[in-house]
């Protein structure tokens, strides 16, 4: 379970030698799950669990992917697993401010548990997120809280996976809490919902109503960083370039304005901008296959196309950051 992270983790307090280290971080983590099930499982997930291996497996992957952003920022000898885990747990991560939105690790197995077919998993989750939920609803459309059941028995659906799995909390891995990761996921459904639902009985397409409002989930959270990366690769005048055609270019900017600006002619604009956003497209791919499964990544580029909105504005303002950043 811990091989493919070996080369920062044994570095690690408490993680030499390798195997008792090993061994260490195992119990630790079946203490922790036996500690969550406890409060969202039917029963108590110990070792003689058919399912365990799977909640431990998902656990890992929440700490871990905080571990290493812990042991990446701590500058004098690493941090132990029980330092990154009390952190995490009382919503506090690595980076961006380190708002997680609640305790990731608690999550993670919720979300096993509801994925497999726990009987106390989906009574957790109404009691936690049915509010949060209508909340969204309320804003998209006020006629969806006239009768919430419709639409809420086939969100759990779809998130659980009980008539069509894998649910898509599957691909939930804990780098934010679940009230982050689901604020988009829900909105998304919801939308679709009413694409289909209302035309089906008749009443034809419903205009959305308000703002969005939705929360950052966790595949935007996670572009974020990957186009901070990316911009980082870049050349000062390729990022220079985008920031002009994709910020300025909104509040009137026109092409000749942008060439008299980077001093080039007018008509290399569309070639330079062109190459300038493959760069970028590669290079988000790139880092994104060196630190996403196959599953995972699909997964992502997915949610990009099912909100390319939120997804453009957080490369607008990531775009518009570097460029004062080398200001």
């Amino acid at each position: 379970m811990f091989r493919d992270d070996k080369t920062w983790l044994e570095d690690q307090p408490e993680m030499t030698p390798w195997d008792e280290g090993c061994q260490r971080l195992a119990g630790e983590l079946g203490d922790w799950l036996e500690g969550y099930s406890q409060i969202v499982c039917e029963e108590t997930v110990q070792q003689s669990h058919p399912g365990r291996a799977d909640y431990v497996d998902r656990l890992w992957r929440c700490l871990g992917h905080h571990w290493r952003q812990a042991a990446e920022a701590e500058s004098n000898g690493g941090v132990t697993a029980g330092e990154v885990a009390a952190r995490i747990q009382s919503g506090r991560g690595y980076v961006r401010g380190g708002r997680l939105g609640g305790d990731p690790m608690r999550d993670v197995v919720l979300a096993v548990a509801m994925t497999g077919r726990d009987g106390t998993a989906p009574v957790v989750f109404q009691s936690d997120y049915y509010g949060f939920s209508r909340g969204l609803a309320r804003r998209l459309n006020r006629r969806l809280i006239e009768n919430p059941d419709d639409w809420w028995n086939d969100l759990v659906d779809h998130l659980a996976g009980y008539t069509n799995p894998p649910g898509r909390l599957d691909k939930f891995a804990g780098r934010c809490a679940l009230q982050n990761w689901l604020g988009t996921v829900v909105w998304n459904f919801l939308k679709r919902w009413i694409r289909q639902e209302w035309k089906l009985t008749g009443g034809g397409e419903i205009e959305e109503t308000g703002q969005t409002g939705h929360a950052i989930d966790e595949s935007l959270l996670c572009f974020v960083e990957l186009v901070r990366e990316a911009l980082a690769r870049m050349s000062k005048d390729d990022v220079l370039l985008l920031y002009y055609l994709y910020y300025l270019f909104i509040e009137g900017l026109k092409q000749r304005e942008v060439a008299a600006i980077l001093g080039i002619v007018p008509g290399n604009v569309t070639r330079r901008r062109q190459k300038a956003i493959e760069r970028l497209q590669a290079l988000i791919e790139e880092i994104t296959g060196s630190v996403m499964s196959e599953q995972s990544g699909d997964d992502f580029f997915k949610d990009i196309m099912e909100e390319p909105k939120a997804f453009a504005e957080s490369l607008r303002k990531a775009i518009e950051e570097m460029r004062k950043d080398e200001s």
